[in-house]
C-alpha cells in the first residue's frame, strides 16, 4: 500500500505487573509524518476492526516466533531468567501456548 518506511519492526517487554509495547521504523526524513500515521492507523484500527481470523494467525505467528528464539542454551537460559523474574517459576512452552490459545478477538479490541 503505502510505503512509509524502508522498514518497520515491533518490540514488547514484560515486567511483573505492567509491560511495554511499541513500533519503530526506518523511514526517509520526508515520510516521518507519514510513518507516524500509517502506524497509529493500524494501531486505532486494531482496537477497533480486529477479527477472529487476525488473531488466530497471529497467534500462530507468536507461537511459531516463541519457539524459533529458544534455539540454544544461552536464549533458553534467558528465557527461564525472565520468566522467575516475572512469574517466580518456570512456564512450559505448553502453558504458554495455552493462555495464547485464550486470546480472543474481543480481548483485542
Amino acid at each position: 500500500e503505502r510505503e512509509a518506511a524502508h522498514s518497520v519492526s515491533t518490540f514488547c517487554t514484560q515486567y511483573k505487573d505492567t509491560g511495554l509495547f511499541g513500533v519503530y521504523g526506518v523511514t526517509d526524513a520526508h515520510h516521518c509524518e507519514d510513518f507516524a500515521w500509517t502506524t497509529l492507523e493500524a494501531l486505532v484500527g486494531m482496537a477497533h476492526n480486529t477479527t477472529e481470523a487476525e488473531v488466530d494467525r497471529a497467534k500462530l505467528q507468536l507461537k511459531t516466533n516463541l519457539l524459533s528464539q529458544l534455539d540454544g542454551t544461552a536464549a533458553v537460559c534467558e528465557d527461564i531468567g525472565r520468566q522467575m523474574l516475572t512469574y517466580g517459576r518456570r512456564i512450559t512452552p505448553a502453558e504458554v501456548f495455552l493462555r495464547i490459545d485464550e486470546v480472543s478477538a474481543a480481548d483485542v479490541r
